[in-house]
């Protein structure tokens, strides 16, 4: 019974953090149509690609984890 419980609970949390995800796309897809940018992987990183120029004009690597933020 215990057992059900907490899958239940870890199905919600899924489920919530699955919708934050899709918000979150959605923001980095208008972001990316107003700057005129696509995104792509390369060498494990984000690349930002600038659609007239059809190359790489910046690569992200993350520097942050979820740890050095406080959420609420």
């Amino acid at each position: 019974m215990a057992q059900n419980a907490e899958n239940e609970v870890l199905k919600y949390a899924t489920e919530e953090a699955q919708k934050r995800a899709v918000v979150l796309k959605r923001a980095i897809e208008a972001a990316c149509v107003g700057c005129r940018l696509n995104l792509t992987v390369y060498d494990g990183k984000i690349g930002f690609v600038d659609q007239s120029l059809g190359r790489i004009v910046f690569l992200w690597e993350a520097e942050y984890s979820m740890q050095d933020h406080e959420w609420n």
